[in-house]
């Protein structure tokens, strides 16, 4: 009995014994203690931060699936405040507040409102905003390089050591943006055949090769463009690129990847913005039986243009693609009346559907045989509704309050325009 009670005795002093061991083994492993660790980590970070003279440039992406491409960012460090500038809104300059904490690990905050927060404000249009981060887990840190991770996203960012001015940096951005217009991409990277698309509205790339296709988005770069992520085809991995504008190709920048070119190409119905100021002739309903004298006006603002003659009401506002070089028009608000809001709604004449989605809408198609300036009409791709036409609908508090009946509002006496035919420019 006695035999046995010093057995048991031994059997529960085991796990105290191999525990006393463990931690013993874990003190021989690490002179410092965590916290110790984690102070050294966040001091060792914020010394590169404030090393940098010219700052740093940061590839920033929103929204978990990165849906709305790329941004950039350039911040430069002080003790406890940064100043950011975010490239396309060189006007918005910000000084704010950062701090590095430990929040389950080494953690980069902005801590106080300004730009670096901008994609995570929500608003009366975007209630979650474009769900952006403000907080990003601290991954890696070299002297050029810091590899962060936001906390809402899961997104991996970096910042990237400046060697010349903000101001430089942006406007080579700038060169490279306005003569990127390629639209397809080929390449033979070692042995296997490549093709893709880039869509520069929306900074994302589609790579296909083996049967696969790899979609993502970029950045613009001072030299080209840079994937979230690299891609590995053939065993040679390729992310980085400079971009010639005189051929129009993306040359890999990257170790190991020297002489990988992706051709690019402009689709042969491409127009630049500019090609579309002057009027037209807008022809609808069955075989362009209905026509409408109509112009189209810049805007300002090199995105957008307006389209009048419809009705002195209302001008419609067109987006312009560069990635696929035509005007897009979608579902709109163009105005007010009996205290209802008048719409431009997307229809489908043939089913007999209509949504006033902005997402919906149709595009200009250049006819490149046809004698002179031809648009016709295609359906932008929205899959809610394949529109073929436009409807003037009334909405109250965003619901359908019926078609519209103030008739001084109607195109060539009616509410709806159906069937778009064609555009046709008379000078």
């Amino acid at each position: 009995m006695k035999k046995n009670n010093i057995l048991l005795y031994v059997l529960l002093m085991l796990p105290a014994l191999l525990f006393q061991s463990c931690l013993k083994d874990q003190e021989d492993v690490f002179s410092e203690s965590a916290s110790q660790r984690m102070t050294s980590t966040l001091n060792k970070t914020k010394e590169v931060l404030r090393s940098s003279a010219e700052g740093w440039i940061m590839d920033y992406y929103p929204e978990s699936e990165r849906k709305y491409g790329g941004f950039t960012y350039a911040i430069k460090f002080d003790e406890l405040t940064c100043d950011v500038r975010l490239y396309g809104d060189d006007s918005e300059q910000s000084t704010q507040h950062y701090k590095m904490t430990n929040d389950n690990g080494p953690t980069l905050t902005f801590d106080t409102y300004g730009l670096m927060n901008k994609f995570a404000t929500p608003s009366s249009e975007e209630y979650q905003a474009k769900e952006g981060d403000f907080e990003f887990e601290i991954m890696e840190v070299t002297d050029d390089v810091i590899r962060l991770r936001g906390k809402r996203t899961g997104n991996t960012m970096y910042l990237r050591r400046l060697t010349q001015s903000v101001d430089s940096y942006f406007a080579k951005m700038a060169e490279v943006e306005d003569n990127l217009i390629i639209s397809r991409l080929a390449a033979t990277i070692g042995a296997t055949e490549v093709t893709g698309s880039l869509d520069s509205d929306n900074r994302q790339y589609s790579l296909t090769f083996n049967d696969s296709t790899v979609s993502n988005a970029y950045v613009i770069t001072d030299q080209g463009i840079r994937f979230y992520e690299p891609v590995t085809v053939g065993g040679i991995s390729v992310s980085n690129f400079a971009y010639d504008a005189t051929t129009q190709n993306l040359t890999a920048l990257d170790a190991g990847a020297q002489g990988t070119v992706l051709n690019g190409d402009v689709a042969a119905d491409w127009k630049a913005y500019a090609d579309f100021e002057g009027s037209y002739v807008l022809a609808y309903d069955e075989n362009g039986s209905n026509t409408v004298n109509v112009s189209l006006v810049p805007a300002g603002d090199g995105a957008t243009y307006l389209l009048k003659g419809l009705n002195s009401n209302f001008d419609v506002v067109c987006n312009y693609s560069r990635s696929k070089g035509t005007l897009l028009i979608y579902s709109q608000k163009v105005g007010e009346a009996g205290g209802a809001d008048v719409w431009l709604c997307a229809w489908s004449s043939t089913e007999g559907y209509l949504t006033w989605s902005t997402e919906s809408g149709m595009m200009l198609k250049w006819d490149v045989e046809a004698d002179g300036t031809v648009f016709t009409f295609a359906n932008n791709g929205y899959e809610g509704l394949i529109a073929d036409s436009f409807i003037l609908w009334t909405l109250i508090d965003g619901s359908s309050n019926g078609a519209l009946s103030e008739s001084s509002w109607f195109v060539n006496g009616d509410y709806r325009i159906p069937t778009l035919y064609s555009l046709t420019k008379i000078d």
